[in-house]
């Protein structure tokens, strides 16, 4: 894929999504600099995370790795149908595999599907 493979455009690209789904305003101004560490402490986790549901090591997270995370988690039953419309949902470049920035959707999504039985993504 064009860009977006380097460790700082990923480190970028995390902490844009963070901002993002954290509800930030996305302009720079003011808390941008308060709030940069943990930030980025965030985005350290998140590429932690991406690494665990690489379940292969690849670099791609897929479908089935989404499938085998819903499994672990007791979702066995609904896995395939579930793991194929959260992935449709945030595979946002519909490339087959989700990115660092399309993790951020994912965790997202799973941290409100988990929240209404009590269990977090993290």
């Amino acid at each position: 894929s064009a860009g977006g493979n380097t460790s700082f455009d990923m480190m970028q690209g995390a902490i844009n999504a963070y901002n993002t789904f954290a509800g930030s305003s996305g302009s720079n101004s003011g808390g941008f600099f308060n709030n940069f560490n943990s930030t980025f402490q965030n985005a350290q986790k998140m590429y932690a995370l991406y690494k665990q549901f690489d379940r292969n090591g690849d670099g791609k997270i897929t479908a089935d790795d989404i499938e085998k995370y819903l499994q672990q988690a007791g979702l066995g039953g609904a896995s395939p149908f579930l793991a194929k419309a959260i992935f449709q949902t945030v595979d946002q470049n519909h490339n087959g595999s989700l990115d660092f920035t399309d993790l951020m959707a994912l965790v997202t999504i799973l941290n409100k599907l988990y929240g209404q039985y009590g269990y977090s993504a993290q």
